[in-house]
């Protein structure tokens, strides 16, 4: 939603504050009630909830301006035992609020979670109109180790070479957590917490959080292209499609299902546009897909195909040709990117082992071979491709 010298039209303002907002409908009712608003209007959500959203925007009734551009506000603190019910309360009730009393945040998505403010080696709730820095959230239920699986992933993207979300996983008590921090939360010098303005890639197109699939008519991986090419500065033009290249081979070869467009976003600073890094990826290698076809699928269709098994090194040049992109540049940076992964989970895996962390090496059991399966099939079809006489472009099979 750029900025605009006069009033936005609905159609720009409605899916932007829809997707500051929860998508977990039953989590939007509850806190509708505690409210006393419509869970349908976004505007009174935000009114009550919107002092801390994603990005930079903060949103107040009229006769707060003041107090919030003073940040007023208190950090509430924490012991293990609270955060433990929490995270057991969201976990056990999927119509439970994502708030506790007095916080005035928004965090969108499906996935239950919510926000608090690390300083120095202490939790705290923060009220008012004080910023979090961190994301908690229990993991999705039905999905075993499914927040040690995410945690693991935006590990191996780092260790990868790609920019991805810090992230850690952690036990209160009886319950574990993946805990993210805050990429559009900054400190200057002085320790003072400032927020990054960002979009998800939903709200960059004018895109309802209910389409984000391509398959429910929301955007596509060559659309994402064309926006990041039109929008960027020339500065940052060719990282950018290079970053969303790699982000887009990184979910495919890990057998990410769920790597949609508000899995993507920017960070908006001054004049420049940057994609952000990785956030919300979780592989659904380790899960039984009998009756969830859905895991074995992308959700963003790769030179025309969304089965994760038929992505091919031909559709990735498809996929390049579709975009105006260089089909040898893109290919070299899948490639290589598969010759990198395999190593790089492995020691996401030992690392939480060291830990002492339990699920680990159940979860390695079930997670690292397909995935490194699935780069060594396509570094197969290079080296195929390689020996094969030269019958000229590939056959996009």
């Amino acid at each position: 939603m750029p900025l605009a010298g006069g009033p936005f039209a609905q159609r720009v303002v409605d899916p932007f504050l829809d997707g500051l907002l929860p998508e977990r409908q039953a989590a939007r009712e509850a806190m509708s009630r505690e409210l006393d608003v419509s869970a349908r209007n976004p505007f009174a959500l935000l009114a009550h909830m919107g002092l801390d959203c994603a990005g930079a925007v903060q949103f107040c009734a009229e006769d707060e301006v003041a107090d919030v551009l003073a940040r007023r506000g208190t950090l509430v603190a924490l012991s293990d035992d609270d955060i433990e019910e929490r995270l057991s309360r969201l976990r056990t009730d999927p119509g439970a609020s994502w708030l506790a009393p007095r916080e005035r945040w928004s965090l969108a998505g499906a996935q239950a979670k919510f926000a608090l403010r690390r300083e120095g080696d202490a939790w705290y709730e923060a009220t008012g109109a004080e910023a979090t820095t961190h994301i908690v959230k229990p993991g999705v239920d039905g999905f075993r180790s499914q927040a040690l699986n995410e945690h693991i992933c935006l590990q191996t993207a780092r260790r990868a070479g790609l920019p991805a979300a810090l992230s850690r996983f952690e036990r209160f008590r009886g319950e574990t957590a993946l805990i993210v921090e805050r990429y559009d939360r900054r400190r200057d010098d002085a320790g003072a917490l400032g927020r990054l303005h960002q979009e998800d890639l939903c709200q960059a197109t004018g895109t309802y959080p209910a389409d984000k699939y391509e398959s429910d008519g929301g955007p596509r991986a060559v659309q994402i292209v064309d926006l990041l090419r039109t929008q960027s500065t020339r500065r940052f033009r060719r990282a950018n499609l290079d970053a969303f290249v790699d982000a887009l081979a990184f979910n495919v070869l890990i057998q990410a299902p769920d790597a949609h467009a508000k899995n993507y976003s920017v960070l908006l600073a001054e004049s420049a546009v940057r994609l952000a890094p990785l956030y919300d990826v979780a592989s659904g290698a380790p899960y039984d897909s009998t009756h969830q076809t859905g895991l074995r699928t992308s959700a963003m269709a790769v030179g025309g195909r969304r089965e994760l098994a038929q992505i091919t090194l031909d559709r990735w040049s498809r996929f390049a040709r579709e975009s105006d992109l260089d089909p040898d540049a893109v290919t070299g940076r899948v490639l290589a990117l598969a010759e990198r992964l395999p190593d790089a989970m492995t020691d996401a895996f030992r690392a939480e082992a060291e830990r002492g962390e339990p699920e680990a090496g159940a979860l390695r059991a079930r997670m690292l071979d397909p995935v490194a399966r699935s780069c060594t099939v396509l570094l197969g079809q290079r080296a195929r491709q390689d020996r094969a006489p030269d019958h000229g472009a590939g056959s996009d099979q």
